[in-house]
């Protein structure tokens, strides 16, 4: 019997989950370590092994509440089990349908939904046979620059002629943000989840180009024009550290390599001797805070905003005022910039460096 045909109890534990999302038609192993989803686990696998997995709204909320979690999340069923070292427990899932909870409950410390499926259209038009080429072109692209990724992808991409499984299966590889995740499992059109999903791949691709092993990369943007710094002088990014350049420094000419550098560019003639140039870093040993001119390039400064190992692999969102960093470093009020640029180092210290960056923006205070 079909899934799309299939009945499921109308109550089902809970489980709530941090910057996850189990879709739909999907394998996803799971740590479960909080007492109340160990509980609807346990609850889930004394009976018919259900369980509604929903992402949950704040991740500081150890014991959530009903009100804590999105409506829409995925019933799936518990394949395997097994327990901890550290008393929690590792599951695997596999996601069935995606449902919606009219009624979210709490009984004892875990979770209970009234649950309705939600059956999801999967017309295959002119229009979703064209992304599902597109997307499989972006996977022999992503390949074909990062030797690192597994060759079996291609043959699970071009095995799937099923269009939503195609969706759901990159959007659970890719590398995203819960909530993006979460955009994509609500949607009701499916090619809005398979534009959604090749955006987020288009865009993983373009990251790889920020990745380096040993030698240096750079992308560069121009902004003449675009950017209005009395108006909007508030510089906001996201990025994320995954490697840091071994004993990297901004501060000496011999290790001045950053895993991640974002650069705010006012051209000037002759470039190389004129230029103003202030570089927001995440270094691996100078301070946060650390303002210092570049040995290497005269017409760089460093803004240490990130420094060492504790953040990597989280994706951070950061804010510095330009104009006022301008103002502090050269003495005087900028006019606007012409260009950005990231770029990520390791050539000095002979080793590797590794980032991504997400949205990069201009606000007003």
């Amino acid at each position: 019997m079909s899934e799309a045909v299939r009945t499921y109890p109308s109550e089902l534990p809970v489980v709530a989950l941090r910057q996850i999302v189990v879709f739909p038609l999907t394998l996803q192993p799971l740590a479960v370590n909080r007492p109340a989803s160990m509980e609807s686990v346990n609850r889930a696998l004394s009976g018919d092994r259900l369980l509604f997995l929903t992402l949950q709204n704040s991740d500081s909320a150890e014991d959530p509440e009903p009100d804590d979690v999105r409506r829409i999340g995925t019933i799936a069923a518990v394949r395997q089990m097994a327990r901890a070292p550290n008393g929690g427990l590792h599951i695997i899932v596999e996601g069935l349908m995606r449902a919606k909870a009219d009624v979210v409950t709490k009984n004892g410390t875990s979770l209970r939904a009234t649950v309705n499926p939600l059956p999801e259209p999967a017309e295959r038009t002119l229009e979703v046979d064209a992304y599902v080429r597109r997307l499989q072109e972006l996977v022999e692209r992503g390949l074909s620059i990062a030797a690192g990724l597994s060759q079996d992808l291609r043959g699970m991409v071009s095995g799937i002629d099923e269009p939503l499984r195609l969706s759901y299966l990159l959007a659970n590889l890719l590398d995203m943000k819960g909530e993006e995740k979460q955009q994509i499992l609500e949607t009701d059109q499916l090619v809005a989840k398979l534009q959604a999903v090749a955006t987020a791949l288009s865009r993983e691709i373009s990251l790889l180009e920020l990745k380096s092993k040993i030698e240096s990369s750079t992308v560069r943007k121009e902004i003449k024009g675009k950017v209005n710094l009395k108006e909007t002088p508030i510089l906001e990014w996201t990025w994320k550290g995954v490697v840091l350049p071994t004993n990297a420094d901004c501060r000496k000419k011999s290790a001045d390599d950053q895993a991640a550098q974002l650069y705010v560019v006012w051209p000037r003639f002759p470039e190389a001797v004129r230029s103003q140039i202030i570089g927001y870093i995440w270094d691996t040993t100078a301070p946060v805070g650390t303002i210092v001119k570049s040995e290497k390039t005269a017409t760089v400064t460093y803004v240490v905003v990130r420094s060492g190992p504790a953040d990597l692999g989280k994706w951070l969102t950061e804010r510095r005022n330009v104009a006022e960093d301008y103002r502090k470093i050269y003495g005087t009020a900028p006019d606007n910039p012409g260009m950005i640029s990231l770029a990520i180092d390791s050539d000095d210290t002979s080793s590797s460096s590794e980032s991504f960056f997400g949205a990069i923006l201009f606000k007003k205070p």
